[in-house]
């Protein structure tokens, strides 16, 4: 369980669209080569030289409370992993404090059976691949009221499911 009072909703919700303002995409890799940074890093790379202002920011090496800060007062978009299936704990984090969360759920052989069996059909994790992460964040980049309708849908998932 995720004490929620912690990992609180940020309420920031940012209209920042890439060309009127900034877009703060944050990930925190505990091991980058596992959570697939140098596809983000790529990625972030390509949208810029499309014209979109996007900021990046890698925490590591730092504690629980330094990332949970970093969601809550200055992320709109959270990135947790981008090549193997599944999600891990700062997923959960992340949604819990209100944000659009990017994870690879791309292998059906491995997600098929959660959608099936358990509550995971109602995850609003935005499921991203190395391949398909410069358009899905492409997309919510452009449209903030988007970025808050489903981080809306991850904390009440996480109330629901986590807390």
């Amino acid at each position: 369980m995720l004490d929620l009072d912690e990992w609180r909703e940020s309420g920031r919700y940012s209209s920042s669209d890439g060309i009127s303002g900034a877009v703060r995409i944050t990930h925190a890799p505990n091991h980058r080569g596992f959570k697939g940074t140098e596809f983000l890093i790529d990625a972030v790379s390509t949208l810029r030289s499309e014209g979109l202002k996007v900021e990046l920011q890698l925490v590591e090496g730092v504690t629980s409370s330094e990332v949970r800060d970093v969601l809550i007062n200055r992320t709109d978009i959270f990135v947790d992993q981008l090549v193997f299936t599944g999600h891990g704990m700062s997923a959960i984090e992340g949604m819990a404090c209100g944000l659009v969360t990017l994870s690879n759920l791309e292998d059906s052989s491995i997600m098929t059976a959660f959608r099936r069996w358990t509550y995971f059909e109602e995850c609003p994790l935005v499921s991203v691949s190395p391949e398909t992460v410069t358009s899905s964040l492409r997309t919510l980049i452009t449209q903030p009221e988007l970025r808050a309708e489903l981080g809306a849908a991850g904390r009440e998932y996480v109330e629901k499911y986590h807390g």
